[in-house]
């Protein structure tokens, strides 16, 4: 595990723009995965046999393309993406919402450990800080931070995913988001972003051509 400070050449550059940065992060892994093709993935920890479906397929075309690939490593739409990128051949970054101390009794240890191996696993805590709901925000800000855009895969009205979303509108990034049926709770949260301004995309192709 590595500390990089605000300030050095090893700090993302994308995340330096964002109001307040972290002063430290602390990083396992490599620490030149930030540079590329960033893109934070997020959605529903629900997942519906229609988002499973999209997660693996755009997320495996996305990074067999060279995308990395930014979830938050919570059940559902974050560990899908991030078993998919692994499984694509492609490099994967983690955010934790806790310090490096308490990863070894989580669920998610060894996803996250995995994800290490290809890219990099990240949090802006100190090492023994343990998760708290302000620990998850800040968290879904740090993914917006070192990404280039978002995309969205089902998200109810009330999704948690807002505020990674806000924060990526806040830094000038792209957000896409995939629709859903209009009937179906896990996509109302989609389909309002969609009304707001953010690109509805129906293929891969749509994110690659932005990015």
């Amino acid at each position: 595990m590595h500390r990089v400070d605000l300030g050095s050449s090893e700090y993302p550059s994308l995340l330096s723009q964002m109001q307040n940065p972290p002063k430290s992060l602390y990083i396992e892994g490599k620490l030149d995965v930030f540079g590329g093709k960033t893109l934070v993935v997020v959605g529903s920890r629900s997942l519906t046999p229609y988002g499973e479906a999209v997660v693996k397929n755009f997320v495996g075309l996305l990074a067999s393309r060279g995308v990395v690939i930014v979830s938050g490593l919570a059940r559902g739409v974050d560990a899908l993406a991030h078993e998919t990128c692994l499984g694509a051949g492609g490099v994967a970054v983690g955010v934790l919402g806790f310090g490096f101390d308490f990863l070894s009794g989580q669920s998610v240890a060894p996803l996250a450990r995995r994800v290490a191996a290809s890219g990099a696993l990240i949090s802006p805590f100190l090492p023994s800080q343990k998760a708290e709901k302000r620990t998850f925000l800040e968290r879904n800000k740090i993914m917006a931070g070192v990404s280039k855009a978002v995309l969205v895969i089902e998200a109810t009205a009330k999704s948690g995913v807002f505020s990674t979303v806000n924060m990526a509108i806040e830094l000038g990034r792209d957000v896409f988001v995939v629709p859903g049926s209009v009937f179906s709770y896990t996509s109302m949260g989609c389909h309002e972003l969609i009304k707001e301004g953010a690109y509805l995309i129906t293929s891969p192709d749509d994110i690659l051509s932005r990015m």
